[in-house]
C-alpha cells in the first residue's frame, strides 16, 4: 500500500533538542495531541542528532508539548508554537 500526502495537507515544524541531555543513539519523539485531553503519545524513533520535524495539519496553529526520550530515563522537553 502506498499513501501519498500532499505538502498542502501538512506542515512540518522543525524541533531541536540538546542531544547531550538525552542518552542513546536512537531516541523517541513524543508529543501532545492538542485536539484532545489525552496524555502524550509516541510519534516515532529518530537518530539523536538534535533535530527533527513534527507534522501537523496545514491549518493547525497553537502550542504543542514535545518530549525527546532516551536511555536511562533521560529526556529533553519543551513546548513548540505552530504558526
Amino acid at each position: 500500500m502506498t499513501v501519498e500526502v500532499a505538502a498542502k495537507d501538512r506542515k512540518a515544524v522543525p524541533i531541536t533538542w540538546d542531544e547531550t541531555m538525552v542518552e542513546g543513539e536512537i531516541v523517541e519523539l513524543w508529543a501532545d495531541n492538542p485536539a484532545d485531553d489525552e496524555p502524550m503519545s509516541f510519534k516515532k524513533k529518530i537518530v539523536n542528532d538534535g533535530s527533527a520535524h513534527l507534522n501537523f495539519p496545514a491549518d493547525y496553529t497553537g502550542e504543542c508539548a514535545v518530549e525527546i526520550r532516551g536511555d536511562n530515563d533521560s529526556k529533553d522537553e519543551g513546548v513548540i508554537t505552530v504558526e
